[in-house]
């Protein structure tokens, strides 16, 4: 169906990010014309609601309740949906989001009411200065919006990376990614026994623990060729005035010490602990007690009532470079759940059967269904790969020569500066042949500030927001709301091509010395 009515702003995508860059917006331009566009059938992305999207009981945020939510509205879940650490059941986020768009109206539409729900973008192509997005619901026939401006908000929870495994075609039982683990509801169904769960993140973890209470066998398997299981944490904070870790983690002085970023000024204390033989011991220290923090609670080696397997689980990850997946352990009785239940294997997968899944030990593991917990895409089905490439955005094909070889002399300068502010760097720790969802080969997002592609400044007419990954995502998403909304109205001063890409190369340098893993994205 053609369009005929030409918008002001369209938002793709309906999660936190997205509801955040729609409402600012509203709140510039009260009388814009702007229409959300969601994929599933509630707003929210990760906390959509019910178990019909994303959200599952014991779904357990990372985040606190004093950093949830927007500023404008508090967020104050039921008390009997908080635990003693400040963490909150994920649906009580869900209903906020719910009543969230709700509430806000502008010029007597809520934005709910400019909500197109369980719509699949297809394409955007700008022509002749307008952008013509088109998208199916269902079966229907494909439908079109025309619009002037457009905020992709997809986020990078969007797509899931499947692993391609063989014998996939012939295994008879369900394969779920934890994108659909909710609205599967394959703990819900009798027939369903045993289950293996692959990845090492706090996403299969999640899946594991709920399967173990759902009554289910349950055998873990955590790829050797990858990047290993996951530094999982208790919530509780070290420092009583905060009331869990992800608030310490938040502070600037913890940002400081703990994870420093090379993003921002290099100031006495950044001098101090990465380029003096004290700071640099100081920081040691910090860094083993962070990583070693991670094992204590778990007691890998002589936790009573463990299975053999249970020694797999011992993470590897550094907390300098973050070369491994970190999450939460919420539940009181996760340790105990998972060592005394879970058959843990910490090996390759080399084939699937009818009703198994084979090891390179050639260990069978018998098993009816198999939830894959292996991350997600960076990649943007709407947009081709000529489309991709101009836009700064991650894709498979590799850039023009010209251009590939101009990033490459401006992130070797980059990383000599970087290098002599953080000598440490030099050294990364060995990273595994297989990353799973990332790419070392496909060129990252060059987004200025993880917002802006190059090519559109002439005409502000798109920007990214969400793809940040920052453990205060609220905050953030408001934050790239506004920066957003300032850039696409031109009250956005920014610097020379040459000074944007210089700091652009920096950035993507910084990351991936100081991130080796996830720093390709």
């Amino acid at each position: 169906m053609a369009a005929t009515e030409v918008l002001d702003l369209v938002v793709i995508g309906g999660g936190t990010s997205g509801i955040a860059a729609a409402r600012f917006y509203l709140e510039i331009h009260p009388e814009a014309q702007v229409v959300i566009v969601e994929r599933d059938g509630a707003v929210g992305g990760v906390w959509g609601k019910d178990c019909k999207e994303r959200t599952y009981d014991g779904f357990k945020s990372q985040g606190s309740v004093r950093t949830g939510g927007f500023s404008d509205v508090p967020f104050n879940p039921p008390i009997e949906n908080v635990d003693e650490n400040n963490f909150y059941d994920a649906k009580t986020m869900s209903v906020y989001l719910e009543e969230y768009i709700d509430s806000h109206s502008y010029t007597g539409k809520t934005l709910r009411e400019r909500v197109t729900f369980n719509a699949t973008v297809k394409s955007l192509e700008k022509i002749a200065g307008l952008w013509t997005i088109k998208y199916t619901i269902a079966s229907k026939e494909d439908s079109a919006l025309l619009s002037r401006k457009v905020i992709v908000s997809t986020g990078p929870t969007s797509i899931p990376n499947m692993p391609t495994l063989a014998g996939s075609s012939t295994f008879k039982g369900p394969i779920i990614h934890t994108l659909n683990f909710a609205r599967s509801k394959v703990l819900q169904n009798d027939s369903i026994k045993t289950i293996t769960v692959l990845g090492g993140g706090k996403s299969a973890a999640d899946m594991v623990y709920q399967s173990v209470k759902a009554g289910r066998q349950v055998t873990w398997i955590i790829r050797k060729s990858g990047k290993g299981p996951g530094g999982f944490v208790t919530g509780k904070s070290p420092l009583g005035s905060y009331r869990n870790i992800t608030e310490l983690a938040v502070t600037r002085i913890f940002s400081a010490v703990v994870i420093p970023s090379g993003l921002g000024p290099d100031t006495w204390l950044s001098a101090f602990l990465f380029r003096t033989k004290l700071g640099r011991w100081l920081h040691g220290f910090v860094e083993r007690a962070a990583n070693e923090q991670t094992k204590q609670a778990a007691r890998y080696d002589d936790r009573p009532g463990a299975r053999a397997g249970f020694k797999n689980l011992k993470s590897e990850m550094n907390a300098f470079f973050l070369t491994s997946p970190a999450g939460m352990a919420h539940h009181d009785d996760f340790w105990d759940t998972i060592a005394q239940n879970v058959d843990i294997h910490r090996e390759d997968i080399t084939h699937l059967t009818a009703h198994s899944v084979i090891l390179t030990s050639a260990t069978e593991i018998k098993t009816d269904a198999i939830l894959t917990a292996t991350g997600f895409r960076e990649t943007f089905p709407f947009f081709t790969t000529t489309q991709s490439i101009a836009l700064d955005l991650p894709h498979a094909q590799p850039l023009p020569p010209t251009e590939q070889n101009q990033w490459s002399a401006l992130e070797a300068h980059a990383t000599t500066k970087i290098l002599q502010r953080f000598p440490r760097l030099a050294n990364p720790p060995t990273i595994p042949p297989s990353l799973g969802d990332i790419s070392k080969s496909n060129p990252p997002y060059r987004l200025h500030n993880a917002t802006i592609p190059l090519s559109d400044i002439p005409s502000r007419s798109i920007a990214f927001t969400g793809y940040a990954n920052i453990p205060n995502m609220f905050a953030c998403s408001e934050v790239n709301a506004i920066y957003a909304t300032a850039y696409l109205d031109n009250n956005l001063s920014l610097p020379s091509d040459a000074v944007l890409r210089e700091r652009i190369a920096y950035n993507v340098a910084y990351m991936r010395l100081r991130c080796p893993t996830y720093g390709f994205k």
